[in-house]
């Protein structure tokens, strides 16, 4: 039984509108688990903790900046408040565009990771790098910012958590790219792309991601959640999140 979890960036606005109730929402929705985004305000991961337990729903994770992955004390912090939640995951969730580039750039952001990953290794902890489309674009010796990044940093501490959509916007085959990270794939962040020439967000089951044959592979590398996340909601945060983990269950992928 995989595990199906929701990415609450996917409902920001409603968040900071009412916390709660968009948190029972998702829970009625069918998910099992959360993973959070860094905010402030009323979907600062503080806040929203005491509310998952009663709701049932497992802290898969969360995301965190590189200002905090770049810092020692706040990496520390919070990871130690993750894994007093429960969560098993946490994850750098981009990259400004000043400090991406070639070679070096993603390097150091390798090295940087892997600071990162060993406190989270401290806390029980599993670190990895989400990725978005711009990773995919070659560098000067002719690999691509992830595989610079992927192999520049320590398997043991730097995993990937592969976004799907992005990694098809970026042009290639999904499946291989799973494939090629083999076990470095921690979780992986399930979205769904139009079929017109815009190829963007897409209810999960409406467009024309083949799950069908992605998912599996995904599971049997061994990852540990699959985790719905919309950047955008056609049909408004809950009843995307809604119709995505409806057409989840209607076509067997949970």
């Amino acid at each position: 039984m995989r595990k199906i979890g929701l990415q609450l960036y996917t409902v920001r606005e409603s968040l900071v509108k009412n916390a709660a109730e968009t948190l029972h929402q998702v829970a009625r929705a069918g998910y099992s688990g959360v993973e959070l985004f860094q905010h402030s305000g009323a979907a600062a991961p503080a806040l929203l903790f005491p509310h998952l337990g009663a709701l049932g729903l497992k802290v898969i994770g969360g995301h965190v900046t590189m200002d905090t992955v770049a810092d020692w004390q706040t990496m520390t912090k919070t990871a130690a408040e993750y894994a007093k939640n429960g969560a098993k995951h946490l994850a750098l969730a981009w990259v400004a565009p000043e400090l991406r580039g070639g070679v070096a750039a993603w390097t150091s952001i390798a090295h940087t990771c892997n600071e990162a990953g060993k406190i989270a290794r401290e806390h029980g902890l599993t670190f990895s790098y989400h990725n978005h489309d711009f990773e995919f674009t070659k560098v000067e010796d002719g690999r691509t910012g992830h595989q610079v990044l992927m192999d520049e940093s320590d398997p043991a501490l730097v995993k990937a958590e592969l976004d799907l959509f992005w990694v098809q916007k970026a042009g290639l085959d999904v499946v291989e790219v799973l494939k090629h990270l083999g076990s470095r794939v921690s979780v992986v962040h399930v979205k769904d792309m139009t079929g017109d020439e815009k190829h963007t967000f897409e209810i999960v089951g409406d467009g024309i991601m083949d799950f069908d044959k992605i998912l599996p592979v995904a599971e049997q590398l061994g990852a540990d959640w699959f985790i719905v996340e919309q950047d955008l909601c056609p049909k408004g945060e809950i009843e995307s999140i809604r119709a995505s983990h409806e057409n989840i269950v209607k076509r067997h992928w949970n």
